[in-house]
């Protein structure tokens, strides 16, 4: 289940990467209650990581991204395999050179790691999850990587060697909604949160949802390639489900939109 988001900027956006940061998270925190994440990447930079096994609610003060990240992505996680209190389990989940985010569910991790030969990134994890980042840096593609998994996926991934480089990709039954602005790139599982930045932020976004199948390449806040990868439909993945209203979540915007403003 579980919320994923983020963003791309060109260097000349002048929002605030730890406002954008938290109004995306906020718009999603319904979606996820056991754990949060996010990880940025500013010029020249290594690929920062932050994670912890409280919801949003605890930890929304204190999310920070520097004022000169580039990329981040951004996870709200509702658990189905690999417990939360190990926060290897949470995103973002870094294997090899990648670093993502992921909304779904897969059937087949374990089959994954054995077929490939490939150990887990730590002993203690075990979400199913880290097979897209594993194989993503094993084959050298988000795309081929959808390609061998059974379940349902919307993912985020940074990549140590693609600096300036975020790809987003769905393969079946997770949403992704991508926003199009002036030097900008935004993405997020519900149009809510793009609304909220676009509001908050007083800028205007081009909203499309993506397709099964899409890969897309970000960078300098802008889509610089799209393609179509395979679909094995035999193997879809459990159905999206319908995520009941969070208490004291117009609160959270709230807040979160004062640090957008800031």
């Amino acid at each position: 289940m579980c919320g994923i988001g983020g963003f791309s900027f060109s260097h000349s956006t002048a929002l605030s990467p730890t406002g954008v940061t938290r109004v995306l998270l906020a718009g999603l925190a319904e979606r996820g209650q056991d754990a949060t994440g996010w990880a940025w990447r500013s010029d020249d930079a290594p690929i920062e990581v932050r994670k912890a096994s409280r919801p949003l609610q605890a930890v929304l003060q204190d999310i920070d991204v520097p004022a000169d990240a580039r990329q981040a992505i951004v996870h709200v996680r509702e658990y189905t395999k690999g417990i939360p209190g190990v926060e290897d389990n949470n995103h973002p989940i870094r294997w090899g050179r990648v670093v993502g985010v992921h909304n779904g569910h897969l059937e087949n991790d374990d089959e994954l790691f054995e077929r490939f030969g490939q150990p887990r990134s730590t002993p203690r994890i075990t979400v199913d999850s880290e097979a897209i980042m594993m194989l993503t840096d094993v084959l050298g593609d988000v795309g081929q990587a959808l390609g061998e998994v059974r379940g349902s996926a919307a993912v985020a991934v940074l990549r140590d060697d693609r600096p300036g480089r975020l790809l987003l990709a769905r393969r079946t039954r997770r949403p992704l909604v991508i926003g199009h602005g002036d030097g900008l790139l935004l993405f997020a599982s519900t149009r809510e949160a793009l609304d909220n930045v676009a509001r908050g932020a007083g800028v205007r976004l081009e909203i499309e949802s993506i397709d099964d199948g899409t890969l897309l390449e970000v960078e300098d806040g802008r889509e610089v390639a799209r393609r179509r990868f395979d679909v094995d439909y035999r193997f879809p993945g459990r159905k999206i489900v319908e995520y009941p209203a969070l208490p004291g979540k117009e609160r959270l915007v709230r807040l979160a939109l004062q640090s957008l403003a800031a």
